[in-house]
């Protein structure tokens, strides 16, 4: 359903874990853009009714690549003075948001590209690599989102009118070429993979004919 991006099932998914701790999870991801107080928000949460900026949106998805661990954004990494010298470097500190097995179970949703070929086709495959990608548009088309990452990059691509007209098309058709060329050309040769941590448990169901 996650991979589909169907909507049902996260509203009822936020219905069952309830609209306050939703709120609690996004700001331990570092969206600070939601108010503290559930009342000010129905289940059309989980769809996306708040507004949260891109780079906040892309951290948090960087989160999930990150093993559950948050680091907050930063526009400088170190500065230099004219002889050269570093006398800056900025120390990024790590908070555990969700832990290691949340993050790669999302993460193993996420890269399923043969689970997104029902929706999307291949228009979000980063042709020979493991990438995970969510798109998200609003409605009338007037904003389109493609937020992917590999264990180490997450990029996120916003594309809309200035003037907020609508488009003829939303996240996967928009964004979605921007993002796979600009991911693609990121990872060059390298050959991306999620580690599964300990603690993942999977279940194998069978189904027999009886007999």
């Amino acid at each position: 359903a996650l991979a589909r991006s169907l909507n049902i099932p996260a509203v009822k998914i936020m219905q069952q874990y309830g609209i306050a701790n939703s709120i609690t999870a996004a700001k331990d991801l570092g969206i600070t853009t939601l108010s503290g107080n559930a009342q000010d928000y129905g289940l059309s949460l989980a769809i996306g009714s708040a507004e949260v900026p891109l780079n906040q949106m892309t951290n948090a998805y960087a989160t999930f690549a990150n093993d559950g661990q948050r680091r907050d954004n930063t526009t400088v990494h170190s500065m230099s003075n004219k002889f050269n010298k570093v006398i800056y470097t900025h120390i990024s500190t790590a908070t555990q948001a969700i832990s290691s097995q949340g993050a790669y179970l999302i993460s193993n949703i996420l890269s399923d590209a043969n689970a997104r070929s029902f929706m999307f086709g291949s228009a979000l495959n980063v042709a020979g690599k493991t990438v995970a990608v969510k798109t998200g548009t609003t409605d009338d088309n007037r904003d389109a989102w493609a937020i992917g990452y590999t264990p180490d990059i997450a990029i996120g691509v916003w594309v809309g009118n200035n003037d907020n007209e609508t488009m003829v098309s939303g996240g996967a058709d928009m964004a979605g070429p921007i993002w796979r060329a600009t991911m693609q050309a990121a990872i060059g040769n390298a050959t991306p993979s999620f580690s599964r941590p300990d603690g993942v448990v999977e279940r194998w169901v069978c189904y027999g004919t009886g007999g």
